[in-house]
């Protein structure tokens, strides 16, 4: 992201769960998942974030430990969508994840489009 400011941005204390543990089967949450996804919404309530209409670019940074695959981040963009920050994860043009130290927290920042 440029220098501005990000319209939402949230922060988490646990990454959220691997590709491989959120569905059992093609169709079922797991209870990982379920779990996770719970804990995280709580604490992305409490932070009190506005939505971000239209276009997105999103800025995601996450301590994934290093044999784990980058685009393992589902999960963050379906939060921002049920929490109702975003209206859609399909309305992400831009998107840049990047890998921080297992000591850090998961960091999701939200904004607009520039037209």
């Amino acid at each position: 992201m440029a220098d501005n400011k990000p319209a939402c941005r949230f922060w988490l204390s646990d990454p959220p769960p691997s590709t491989n543990n959120i569905y059992r089967g093609k169709r079922y949450k797991t209870a990982i998942y379920e779990t996770w996804a719970t804990r995280a919404g709580w604490e992305v309530r409490a932070q009190r974030q506005k939505p971000v209409p239209g276009r997105l670019r999103v800025r995601i940074e996450v301590p994934f430990r290093k044999n784990r695959d980058l685009d393992n981040i589902k999960p963050l963009l379906d939060l921002a969508q049920a929490l109702g920050l975003i209206e859609n994860d399909n309305r992400v043009d831009e998107l840049l994840i990047v890998r921080v130290p297992a000591t850090r927290a998961t960091v999701v920042e939200i904004s607009p489009m520039e037209a």
